[in-house]
């Protein structure tokens, strides 16, 4: 990781909003304490090496238009949306998590982001996830699944006539494609079933599971 070494706030600071500039400011500080910071935009990245190196994580600006006219001026406009808008906030030094960064890491999950982080890396040490592509594995799979998922689902109180939130575990079996398209099947039916205010977690988190049971018959 980088050294210590102070960094000056972008040269468009006065420009931001009261809202920015003070996480601008934060951050700064968070890294002028010695601390050190790694920004990722996968959810496969795997943290705890981050923590075990005594760096905090830290998910990256990626969902807004604001700065795709900064991303066109390098970028091709025909790029998606998430392509343009990362490297724009790291182009425009908008993000503070982006420009205070001692690293990024990144991930082959499409051509396009592919070539954006070799642009990236060149605004900020960048390094790659290189994740397995592939249909060859149980979890990519055509056949029966079986998911639990652990959500908050929203119930009535009888006695009192309101609602609350209850940790409920719900397991099915059913055909699909994939592990993802197992979650996919198993939230699509609970939505159509449970209170539309419950709340379902990731696919990646912890609160899902599943196992390939074999091939349809």
């Amino acid at each position: 990781m980088s050294e210590n070494i102070e960094q000056p706030l972008p040269s468009t600071f006065e420009e931001f909003n009261e809202q920015r500039k003070a996480a601008f400011i934060r951050v700064k500080d968070y890294r002028q304490a010695g601390n050190r910071l790694v920004g990722f935009l996968c959810s496969y990245t795997p943290l705890e090496i981050i923590d075990a190196a005594g760096a905090a994580s830290v998910a990256l600006c990626g969902t807004s238009d604001e700065v795709i006219p900064e991303a066109e001026k390098v970028l091709p406009a025909n790029l998606c949306p998430l392509i343009k808008s990362t490297y724009g906030f790291a182009y425009s030094q908008k993000c503070p998590f982006t420009y205070f960064s001692d690293m990024i890491i990144g991930e082959t999950t499409c051509d396009g982001k592919k070539k954006m982080y070799e642009l990236l890396n060149e605004l900020k040490r960048t390094h790659i996830l290189h994740l397995p592509q592939g249909r060859d594995r149980a979890y990519e799979r055509e056949g029966w699944y079986e998911g639990q998922l652990t959500f908050k689902r929203v119930v009535l109180i009888p006695a009192t006539g309101k609602h609350e939130y209850r940790d409920t575990r719900f397991v099915a079996r059913c055909k699909a494609l994939s592990g993802v398209d197992c979650y996919n099947r198993v939230v699509d039916y609970l939505r159509q079933h449970v209170d539309n205010r419950s709340q379902f977690p990731s696919a990646k988190g912890k609160n899902f599971q599943f196992s390939y049971l074999g091939m349809w018959k």
